[in-house]
């Protein structure tokens, strides 16, 4: 490694004392530039000078600096200078004092932790802020147990300046502050008498997720469901969505169905999101089974909040009995129910793809109108990001073939909403057949569907299928289906189509006509 020139090096060092802030900062970033070849006592001394007393820009440069330069040890002088620095009225948190101590070397990231509670009973706000910034850089990039210990510990033993740093700072390290002895004391910290202390204790949990999971931080969690402050209960609900499967139990889920009807609308939404982030397990029947009674209730408050926890939920409540209840409010309701069974079973829709979640709306679809199907399909199907699954998929080609037409229709209206259509073998097997319908609708339905997916769709069975629709009855399933021979692409250019188009424009109706012409001018 080549060694920076002893001339060049002690006049970088001079300046560093210069009068002008600029040359300051250009020497403490030059010697960073050097980086571990200036690794000298003499070098480390100069920087420690701006970072005590330097302006806020020198003094930044000069943290940058020495952590490019690092130490073989972090004396006593480089830890509290750079406190320093983290306590200056115009330090930013993302600026690089605190990632210095845990990146000079490994041991005074630990020299720190040991020696933060003298450090940190400074009289001056901004020390003990510098502190717990220091803290949390370490437990973040470098030592996670050193760091959360001695957390741990202001939070147990400092006022409550200290008490309130040091659980930010626990909650910004999540899962790693996660050790047996932290899930031990926060556990222990739910039990305090003062609520923010709870609060804050419930937030620190949320934060480490399915890795404080035990039975005991659960069971603390549950209680402080029900505590009195509203900011605690709404704390304790978010907590437990975060914890799993540990805690999809059947007390924890009907705690949060209970906080569901809480007077205030945080801790409602809280515990509804709750719901919806645990995993789907039989503890959850009982509970849908509730909601669904509540979508029946003479007050139509309680069937407000009912619609809004199922939204919360989605999929994992996307059973028969709660789309027959969200579809009978969503059309048999007035003020803002409809609006709020809508949204839930837009939710729904977004994720449900189980065949019984499908099967129970083409159910209820089949037994309504034409145009409360429509209203349904639209709902539970027409807002899909997702591609169909072939569960889905394989619901509703099983659906067009019913026997049932009110269930065939169903299924087809259901294809139809969807943005995009599944154009796979079994559904496109599954229209050809629906042309053959004996209802007309069913078949207009089905040449419309074909007729979006186009040249996907074009087979020998669909254009000829097609070719049989175009003699229809019913003038408008003529025209649909000369509308779907038009995507159809080169498949279609044939004879026998051409002759079928001349035919059609010659005898039928002007919709029609116009249609087939369109057609032929394409082919």
């Amino acid at each position: 490694m080549i060694k920076p020139i002893p001339e060049l090096l002690s006049a970088t060092i001079a300046a560093t004392t210069d009068t002008n802030n600029d040359i300051r900062l250009m020497a403490c970033s030059a010697l960073g530039n050097i980086g571990q070849r200036a690794s000298t006592k003499e070098v480390i001394e100069t920087l420690l000078n701006p970072i005590r007393n330097g302006d806020y820009n020198v003094q930044d440069a000069a943290c940058k600096a020495l952590s490019e330069i690092g130490a073989n040890a972090a004396p006593k002088a480089v830890i509290e200078a750079l406190v320093h620095a983290t306590a200056h009225p115009d330090y930013d948190p993302r600026d690089d004092a605190p990632n210095t101590i845990s990146s000079i070397d490994n041991s005074a990231a630990t020299q720190f932790t040991l020696r933060y509670q003298n450090i940190a009973t400074d009289n001056e706000e901004s020390i003990q802020r510098a502190t717990y910034a220091i803290l949390l850089n370490i437990g973040l990039h470098g030592k996670p147990k050193e760091a959360s210990d001695a957390l741990l510990y202001a939070m147990q033993n400092g006022n409550t300046y200290l008490q309130r740093a040091a659980y930010r700072s626990l909650r910004k390290m999540g899962e790693k502050a996660a050790t047996t002895e932290a899930i031990r004391v926060l556990t222990h910290a739910m039990e305090n008498e003062d609520q923010y202390v709870r609060e804050a204790v419930s937030r620190v949990l949320a934060a480490m997720g399915e890795n404080a999971a035990t039975k005991e931080v659960i069971e603390a969690l549950v209680k402080a469901v029900r505590d009195d402050d509203k900011h605690v209960r709404k704390a304790a609900c978010r907590a437990l969505g975060t914890m799993g499967e540990k805690a999809s139990t059947k007390e924890v889920i009907e705690t949060l169905i209970h906080a569901v009807w809480n007077d205030d609308e945080h801790v409602r939404e809280a515990a509804g999101k709750a719901l919806s982030n645990l995993p789907k397990t039989t503890a959850m029947k009982e509970p849908i089974q509730a909601l669904v009674h509540a979508m029946h209730d003479d007050d139509n408050e309680v069937r407000r909040v009912a619609c809004g926890v199922l939204t919360n939920m989605g999929e994992k409540a996307a059973e028969k009995e709660v789309i027959e209840a969200l579809v009978n409010t969503m059309l048999g309701s007035s003020g803002d129910l409809p609006a709020a069974a809508h949204t839930a079973l837009k939710k729904m829709g977004e994720n449900a793809t189980t065949k019984e979640a499908i099967e129970a709306l083409l159910h209820y679809m089949q037994n309504v109108d034409l145009w409360n199907q429509n209203q349904v399909s639209e709902a539970f199907f027409g807002i899909r990001e997702k591609p169909a699954t072939n569960e889905m998929i394989d619901a509703l080609v099983l659906a067009v073939q019913n026997e049932d037409r009110g269930m065939r229709l169903a299924a087809l209206i259901a294809l139809d909403s969807m943005p995009e259509k599944p154009a796979t073998n079994e559904v496109i097997e599954a229209l050809t057949l629906a042309m053959r319908d004996d209802d007309d609708y069913v078949r207009w339905r089905a040449s419309k569907i074909l007729r979006i997916m186009g040249e996907k769709a074009a087979t020998k069975e669909v254009i000829d299928g097609l070719l049989r629709v175009i003699q229809d009855e019913h003038y408008y399933v003529r025209e649909e289906a000369l509308c779907a021979l038009g995507t159809m692409g080169e498949k279609a250019a044939t004879k026998e189509v051409m002759e079928a188009l001349m035919h059609a424009m010659r005898v039928d109706n002007d919709n029609v006509r116009n249609a087939a012409g369109e057609k032929h001018i394409e082919g």
